[in-house]
């Protein structure tokens, strides 16, 4: 499977420019890869992969517009290559996901293949993945550069009311028309202080209906019993 494909050159970055890193490799390694046979892309299997080129350390750093790949001595740090990330060349061989090749060229129309890889995979992976997250990137950049452009050509949209016109807004439940300005206002000002009225009043008091209930249920009449000398009549 191919992957992306960018341009490198073996050229020292602008020490003006200010630069991000992207990505910091411990570990990676070049090689010296035969001719392409094929025209689907490289295979790893006829690489010497048993002794490298090179070995040392990588960094992919970028500014605002440009990105490159930077590779560097392990211990002093010394520049061997730096790669400038364009439309190129970075193929992803087809038989392998650690393994790459890089279209070096000298800037005089004179260009070389050399290969890339690394022992681990993760490695490999993070290193495709921060290489297409900057394309990406570049890719919104200009999308949003040419917007700009254009909406910077369009004449610009006068939204202001223009001298001697009017709005006219219809709210439910309200009735304003034929009213000027001035009586607009007053009559808000009386509703707002009608509201104003109604919440300061306090609220009404609760009933007692437990006592209410027996006020409206007086006691059932009752016949008092005659006392018991009374009973003495009728006793013989």
């Amino acid at each position: 499977r191919s992957g992306c494909v960018w341009s490198c050159k073996l050229k020292s970055m602008d020490s003006e420019k200010l630069f991000y890193t992207l990505l910091s490799q411990t570990e990676c390694f070049v090689y010296k890869i035969p001719p392409r046979v094929s025209a689907a892309g490289h295979k790893a299997e006829t690489w010497d992969r048993v002794h490298p080129l090179w070995t040392g350390k990588l960094r992919i750093e970028a500014d605002d517009n440009d990105c490159y790949i930077r590779l560097e001595d392990k211990n002093t740090g010394a520049l061997f290559a730096s790669c400038k990330v364009g439309v190129g060349s970075v193929e992803q061989v087809l038989d392998s996901s650690r393994y790459f090749v890089l279209k070096i060229e000298d800037g005089k129309g004179n260009h070389a293949f050399i290969g890339l890889g690394y022992n681990v995979r993760n490695d490999a992976f993070d290193f495709n993945a921060t290489l297409q997250d900057f394309q990406r990137r570049s890719e919104l950049d200009k999308v949003a550069e040419q917007l700009a452009m254009e909406s910077a050509s369009r004449p610009p949209i006068d939204f202001s009311l223009q001298s001697g016109a009017s709005i006219h807004v219809s709210i439910p439940g309200t009735s304003l028309t034929g009213l000027t300005k001035a009586e607009v206002v007053k009559s808000s000002e009386v509703s707002s202080e009608g509201d104003e009225i109604q919440s300061l009043l306090p609220p009404p008091p609760a009933g007692n209906t437990r006592r209410g209930a027996k006020a409206r249920n007086p006691a059932p009449n009752t016949v008092p019993l005659p006392s018991p000398s009374a009973w003495t009549d009728f006793m013989g």
